[in-house]
């Protein structure tokens, strides 16, 4: 995938199987009683060799990268998720052409009990499109559009402006869809909308600010669009004069039995208690429902059970056995790679032994994946609660896990040759990186290894590919490359992650702070590599004060002038509150952080 982010507990459960047991009833006649038992011996062991293959996922799951010549490390679902701090886990696994299972783990919202199951819903983000794009091809197929006709001609609501780009060539369907319209990535969707605020129409977001107009040639160049797709739900609309919601459930979600699929922005209310939370990575802050009024790009509420029932029916189609939406020549024309390895609404893989297609998705507190074979039968669907900072991480693990259990072509971890370093020049490495402006990594050494901590928490070893290049296993398998001067001092580091380069200057980590008239101390967290305090009294800079190592913890020591101090540890990144201090208070904007009443100097 080429897309593009406190300690707490989570609840790891699991909910009914949506594999369906039959039931028999007893029969007199001893030849089809015996046919019967026979049968329902079969589909017990059927059922038990599924339960067989769900438990090697939960316990299987891969990272992205492994060392050549080295077994990969399984590791547990439920470890997964307490690292990553991920409340909520749904997964579907399309395997023979059905849905072979569906499972949910987890909660709907940190800190409560209701648990998720495969009914959950789920923000899609930006899967959202190749539902909205199979829905757009069956319009076309019934005559109410046109792949290659100017959109201008039937857009009735709006219009795409003209400029000098769009005198040269114009925007069409074919390319709101592939990504090649012109048009920029998120002008008129650019924001994801919090439970309460007031969401314009899609008409407004696209006569907004900024202007939204073509910025190069149409079919020239590749570049992902969410506007696109706003203008293509707009299209739509204005051609069948429907509100968007009750098209898709017309055109798609009623045929496909989609029944727990909604393209409602705002999601409706009665929707809330069968509906999972949105987390924020810093913090786990609720993000409750996220909206938007570009719904063809990213308002799609849905469950992975619904996705795989879109994943089956292109399958079938393609493969010449359903025409529920349409033929098999436009599920062809959907699944065939233009630029960029894209087809019309998917991403389509054809470089291994069986063309595969994909899109991942993800809005503030909701991340997800859908993965299924061209042809095979097989395809998987896997949905948290959690944004994309730490959910492409997670859900890309589960799928390498359910890809190696089902053995899926081609689908597998990247191979990665290690060479033997000197742990010595290890501590020439040591400091902050500031890559991204405002997040630094931190690179830090334990046991003669080296370690990254990203900029907003995760700890990664970095294996060496030389005595300066080293890559950490994380979705992408970014590399990181430490630059010298003339002198051989290290002076910042390269980052290259999804083919995106990035380059940071070195600072060193700061003396830990042991003087002052206010003592803070943190029992346990004897493996992390960095501890400090970050607080009003330094505007909330995670670097500036750190603490040292006492006893089973760490303490640091700073002056603080009498009167109330907000403050979080920040451990490896991670604030956390402070343990041994039940003092707290919200400081209005939803973060709650510990107190501290200094009375006298």
């Amino acid at each position: 995938m080429r897309k593009l982010f406190l300690n707490l507990v989570a609840v790891f459960s699991l909910s009914v199987s949506v594999t369906i047991q039959p039931v028999f009833g007893q029969i007199s006649v001893s030849g089809k009683a015996n046919r019967a038992l026979s049968k329902k011996a079969k589909s017990s062991q059927d059922a038990k060799g599924i339960e067989e293959r769900i438990r090697r996922v939960e316990n299987g799951i891969l990272l992205p990268a492994i060392v050549k010549g080295a077994p990969p490390v399984r590791l547990k679902l439920a470890d997964r998720m307490r690292y990553y701090d991920t409340q909520g886990v749904s997964i579907a696994v399309i395997n023979n052409g059905k849905i072979e299972w569906a499972r949910g783990y987890g909660v709907r919202e940190a800190g409560k009990s209701d648990r998720i199951t495969h009914e959950t819903l789920f923000s899609a983000g930006s899967i959202s499109k190749p539902v909205a794009a199979m829905a757009a091809l069956h319009l076309v197929e019934k005559g109410k559009l046109n792949l290659d006709e100017d959109v201008n001609n039937k857009l009735v609501s709006w219009k795409v402006p003209e400029n000098e780009y769009t005198k040269q060539s114009k925007v069409t369907l074919r390319r709101l869809l592939n990504h090649t319209s012109g048009l920029p990535l998120g002008a008129g969707d650019g924001k994801s909308y919090r439970f309460g605020d007031s969401i314009p129409t899609i008409v407004e977001a696209l006569s907004g600010t900024p202007l939204v107009q073509v910025e190069f040639v149409p079919n020239c160049r590749w570049a992902y669009s969410s506007t696109g797709y706003a203008v293509a739900q707009l299209l739509m609309m204005d051609v069948t004069k429907k509100p968007f919601p009750e098209l898709m459930r017309e055109t798609l979600f009623d045929k496909l039995g989609m029944t727990r699929s909604t393209f409602e922005n705002p999601l409706p209310q009665q929707l809330w208690d069968r509906t999972a939370t949105g987390h924020i990575s810093v913090g786990g802050k609720p993000n409750n429902y996220p909206a938007s009024p570009a719904m063809a790009a990213s308002g799609l509420w849905t469950t992975p059970t619904d996705l795989a029932r879109f994943a089956l029916e292109l399958q079938k189609t393609k493969g010449g056995k359903s025409d529920t939406i349409f033929s098999q020549e436009m599920a062809s024309l959907m699944l065939t790679p233009a630029r960029a390895g894209w087809g019309l609404g998917l991403e389509i893989d054809t470089q291994g032994k069986t063309p595969r297609f994909s899109h991942s998705g993800g809005v503030p507190g909701f991340t997800a994946l859908m993965v299924a074979y061209n042809w095979q039968g097989q395809g998987a669907v896997v949905m948290v609660n959690q944004d994309t900072y730490n959910g492409f991480q997670l859900v890309n693990e589960i799928m390498l896990g359910i890809a190696r259990e089902y053995d899926w072509a081609d689908y597998v971890p990247i191979e990665k040759n290690v060479v033997r370093a000197n742990p010595q020049v290890y501590e020439n490495y040591v400091g902050y990186y500031e890559i991204d402006k405002g997040y630094p990594v931190t690179v830090s050494t334990r046991n003669n290894r080296l370690y990254l901590t990203w900029a907003l928490g995760n700890v990664y070893e970095m294996h060496p590919e030389s005595e300066t290049k080293f890559f950490i296993a994380r979705d992408g398998v970014p590399t990181f490359e430490f630059v010298k001067d003339e002198s051989g001092n290290v002076t910042g580091i390269k980052r290259n992650w999804y083919g995106g380069m990035g380059t940071g200057n070195r600072a060193m980590i700061p003396a830990p702070s042991v003087k002052g008239n206010t003592t803070f101390r943190l029992s346990g967290h004897q493996e992390a590599l960095t501890v400090s305090l970050a607080g009003t009294f330094n505007d909330w800079n995670s670097r500036q004060t750190l603490c040292a190592k006492e006893g089973n913890g760490w303490a640091c020591r700073i002056d603080l002038a009498p009167g109330k101090h907000a403050y979080k540890f920040v451990v490896d990144n991670k604030f956390i509150l402070d343990p041994l201090n039940p003092k707290t208070e919200d400081d209005g904007q939803g973060n709650i952080n510990s107190v501290a009443i200094v009375t006298s100097k």
